[in-house]
């Protein structure tokens, strides 16, 4: 003993050391605390020894805090060595609060690692309490748990920490790989094998089982876990059992990892060959709007395949057709075809080169201009402007367009107004045709606006009469009597027709309409609702015994059953229906004059116009104009005419005019 401690005795630190024998629990604990290092590895010391379960909890919380100051001070004072001792030497009454620290584990703490050690020095008791956390416990605690059982050793820990290669969280999978390794477990199935590799995203090795791994990863592509390895993996194998598995599990969506896994797969096909590469070729050639880029990045890989692919997509959608022709640019590619030199132009928005061309891109300029989707507007108004500029030698190829009805819905008028552009006779003995005969209104109220501005006059009475039913001009329908009923009636069975004011027409002509009327019942078209409509209100006897056979044959029809029933009722009780103001059929002149302002208003805005806008004022002011002279059927009957000459805008007037009188858009 030193001279100092000879004169002024034993230090504080070994008083305290020399009462820790005979503290009692209470002291034991509060000496935790206690600033001296040494004080508190004896007073952990003594609470091992004493091998009550009720000090556990305290000692890591002691050893907590003593690790943050070690970090602090970038120390090791031993306290954990000695802290894991004691919780080992209190035994199997500490395995169940052990276990529960481990199930709740809370990452704002740390001493998890010190309670996988003390369970480890515990051994065989705590290996099923553990084997249970592995099954059920939080993220961090189950990977703890398989540091603890694979400490313990032995065959009992095998089989539950290989159990866990499967798990859907690849911490976990990764953890227990790599426990087995540390316990030479070696797989003793292809199967096993398969699991075990992917744990550890080992390709080489999964690659070097061959044949013998490929049902196992192809059983595990709908998993979703370890993908892109699974993916590479058949790649390399190359064995074509996998081509069908990969091709559907294409996510063929946007999103990143989707793009990741449909990059693999197109790899992994690639690399198989054959059938594989017919698989990526079906895909290219299907032209998925969000993942065509990838195809296209591969399209050099495939050789003269890839150039035919990309040359195919030249006639898709925008997006596509641009990525196509940029890939086909860098390939050095060149067309060896007038319709793939027309459609590569028009793919590359070359439109003055498309124009060069002249009659020799008509053919892809006119299947652009009718073709809707997958060109979309984007396309079809530039291909439209083309065609009027290479000018009559696009005539014929535009009206066979008209005579097939190509493309969407709106082809016909956008059609049939660029004919009248370019101002070819040859375009009006065809839309004549189509003035009088096609059952679609719109594309009637297109033709007529055509041959009007090709200067077109109508001279036989039939033809005036598809003029003005086609115009609205519905006074002038009805001043030809008798002569306008079979047309008018025809006309009300045409898709999209202004049923309103053409019932009005043919009530106004009366008697002469009932026997055209009658004969139309038996087509029982969608439009049979406004022919029961127009016989009730002319209240003519004959329409009767028609109607009561009518009602008996349409059993399955209460709606028309009951108005059907009411038709009879208001003829027998002379009961018509008190004659509309009619305007629709007296101010023809209001019809067009308001269909043209409308037009004029919407010219410059190809887009739309928005409802809070100067120009959207204009255009309901127009409809509430159009509802005070002759209620709804004036508005439809200029909505219709306005529709013909700009197909596009039909649903944004629909819009801007909701809630205009009884408009609802």
């Amino acid at each position: 003993m030193s001279f100092l401690r000879k004169l002024f005795g034993a230090t504080g630190t070994e008083r305290a050391l020399r009462k820790i024998e005979t503290m009692g629990a209470a002291a034991l604990l509060a000496a935790l605390e206690n600033p001296d290092i040494e004080v508190r590895k004896a007073a952990a010391s003594r609470l091992g020894q004493i091998g009550d379960p009720a000090f556990v909890k305290p000692l890591l919380v002691a050893l907590d805090a003593d690790a943050r100051l070690n970090r602090f001070l970038q120390a090791d004072d031993g306290l954990r060595e000695v802290v894991v001792n004691a919780v080992a030497r209190i035994g199997p009454p500490a395995i169940d609060l052990l276990i529960t620290i481990l199930r709740e584990r809370d990452l704002r703490n740390q001493w998890y690692e010190d309670t996988v050690a003390a369970l480890g020095k515990i051994g065989g008791p705590a290996l099923a309490p553990l084997i249970s956390v592995l099954e059920d416990g939080s993220a961090g605690g189950r990977k703890d748990a398989i540091d603890a059982v694979a400490e313990m050793g032995g065959h009992g820990a095998v089989a539950p920490i290989a159990a866990l290669l499967e798990d859907r969280d690849k911490r976990i999978r990764e953890t227990a790989a790599a426990a087995l390794e540390r316990l030479d477990w070696q797989p003793d199935t292809a199967d096993a094998r398969v699991r075990f590799y992917l744990a550890t995203a080992n390709v080489a090795a999964l690659t070097a089982l061959g044949r013998d791994a490929v049902e196992p990863l192809i059983n595990r592509l709908k998993s979703g876990f370890d993908f892109g390895i699974i993916a590479e993996a058949l790649g390399s194998i190359g064995d074509a059992r996998a081509v069908g598995p990969l091709t559907g599990a294409f996510r063929e969506s946007s999103s990143g990892e989707a793009l990741d896994k449909d990059k693999a797969i197109i790899h992994a096909l690639l690399k198989i060959g054959g059938s594989g590469v017919d698989a990526v070729i079906a895909k290219m050639d299907a032209h998925p709007l969000d993942t065509f880029h990838l195809f296209a990045d591969v399209a050099p890989q495939l050789g003269s395949r890839g150039l035919e692919s990309l040359t195919r997509a030249l006639l898709s959608y925008p997006y596509i057709r641009r990525r196509a022709a940029s890939e086909l640019t860098k390939l050095g590619w060149t067309p060896d075809a007038v319709d793939l030199n027309a459609a590569y132009l028009m793919a590359s928005e070359k439109w003055d080169e498309c124009v060069d061309l002249g009659a020799s891109a008509v053919p892809a300029l006119v299947t652009a201009l009718t073709g809707g989707e997958p060109y979309g507007f984007s396309v079809t108004q530039p291909a439209g402007q083309a065609l009027l500029r290479i000018g009559p030698p696009a005539v014929e190829a535009l009206i066979s367009a008209l005579h097939h009805h190509q493309g969407t819905a709106d082809s016909f008028p956008r059609v049939a107004d660029l004919l009248a552009r370019i101002g070819d006779g040859r375009a009006i003995e065809p839309l004549v045709s189509y003035l009088k005969s096609n059952p679609a209104y719109t594309y009637r109220q297109a033709a007529a606006n055509a041959l009007r501005s090709l200067g077109w006059q109508p001279g036989t009475p039939e033809d005036k009469l598809a003029y003005w039913i086609a115009t609205g001009d519905w006074a002038s329908c009805a001043s030809l009597g008798a002569f306008a009923v079979p047309a008018l009636v025809g006309a009300l069975a045409t898709s999209n027709a202004p049923a309103d004011p053409i019932v009005d027409v043919l009530v106004r002509i009366g008697a002469p309409a009932v026997d055209s009327l009658i004969a139309d019942l038996a087509g029982r078209g969608t439009h049979i609702a406004h022919t029961i409509k127009a016989l009730a209100a002319i209240g003519d006897p004959r329409a009767l015994e028609p109607l009561e056979a009518l009602r008996k044959r349409m059993w399955s029809s209460d709606w028309a059953k009951k108005n059907i029933a009411e038709a009879i009722n208001e003829i027998q009780n002379g009961q018509k229906a008190p004659a509309k103001s009619d305007s629709a059929t007296q101010a023809p002149s209001f019809v067009a004059q308001a269909a043209q302002k409308l037009l004029d208003i919407y010219a410059p805005y190809p887009d739309g116009i928005f409802a809070d806008s100067p120009a959207a004022r204009q255009v309901r002011a127009i409809g509430q104009a159009a509802h005070d002279a002759g209620g709804k059927n004036l508005m439809l009957a200029v909505h219709s005419q306005f529709a013909a000459g700009n197909i596009r805008m039909k649903r944004n007037l629909e819009m801007l005019w909701d809630n205009v009188g009884d408009w609802r858009g």
